[in-house]
């Protein structure tokens, strides 16, 4: 929730935001410039304009595991390959799994090329949960 100069009081987006928003929204309300060198972006238009369009909120953990959200899809790919893909319009809560239906393989086509081509190397989430786990 934002309350600032500019936002209606009440309206709602429903436009995903990351954390990593939090930042450059700030510094763009303080009327400072927005490095370049940051990931997030401000949220400043979205709360001027609630319909006002963003790109996807990308979030990762570990190596290869990463989810793509907009307004109504998130799909996810794992490091195993497996995939999940899930329509908030029809099922806000995921609990229908799309990602094998021919039918939405140009949205999860136009969603994975979200996924950036190069992700930091990390802990492969899997192959450690094997070991540690009993």
């Amino acid at each position: 929730m934002v309350r600032a100069s500019g936002v209606k009081p009440g309206s709602i987006c429903r436009q995903p935001v990351s954390l990593i928003d939090v930042f450059p929204t700030l510094v763009d309300f303080a009327g400072l410039p927005i490095p370049d060198y940051l990931d997030g972006k401000s949220i400043k238009p979205q709360l001027a304009d609630p319909t006002e369009k963003r790109a996807p909120v990308i979030s990762s953990y570990g190596e290869g595991n990463t989810a793509i959200r907009t307004e109504r899809w998130r799909y996810i790919r794992y490091e195993d390959g497996s995939e999940e893909l899930y329509d908030h319009a029809s099922d806000p809560h995921e609990w229908k799994n799309l990602a094998n239906s021919d039918e939405h393989k140009s949205i999860k086509r136009e969603l994975a090329s979200a996924i950036p081509k190069q992700q930091h190397a990390g802990l492969k989430v899997q192959s450690w949960f094997d070991k540690h786990q009993k």
